[in-house]
């Protein structure tokens, strides 16, 4: 009687490997303006704590879209790359404060990609095909 006792509770260790597991809970989630995006994958706006948007990596980046929600890199930045895409352009106005009030550079609109040196600003509003 023990012995198929003991069989029996080995059995769900014997099938546990024919079944995959259970996929992973989705993370939090990340509004699209908030989301980063790869600097040359237009559209993108991606913030540099140089003044060319030459460091190796950005310091972060985002999508914009036509929320017109303030981004806060967290940091202040440098220069910013905005990017668009052929016939929908990218415009990001960049602010010296952390509330997008002051504005201190309007990029227009980018349907390529273009680096503006933006001497420590620490927020944008960027929109893309509004």
């Amino acid at each position: 009687m023990s012995l198929v006792l003991l069989l029996l509770s080995l059995v769900p260790f014997a099938f546990a490997s024919w079944f995959p597991a259970p996929p992973a809970p989705p993370g939090p989630y990340i509004p699209p303006q908030f989301r980063e995006c790869h600097w040359n994958q237009p559209p993108c706006a991606a913030f540099y704590s140089d003044n060319y948007c030459s460091a190796d990596d950005p310091i972060t980046s985002m999508v914009p879209d036509c929320s017109g929600k303030c981004y806060k890199p967290g940091t202040p930045f440098n220069s910013i790359s905005v990017g668009g895409i052929l016939f929908l352009g990218t415009d990001c106005h960049i602010f010296s404060d952390t509330d997008c009030q002051n504005e201190i550079k309007d990029s227009q609109n980018i349907f390529n990609e273009e680096c503006f040196s933006t001497p420590k600003a620490q927020s944008v509003i960027c929109y893309y095909d509004c």
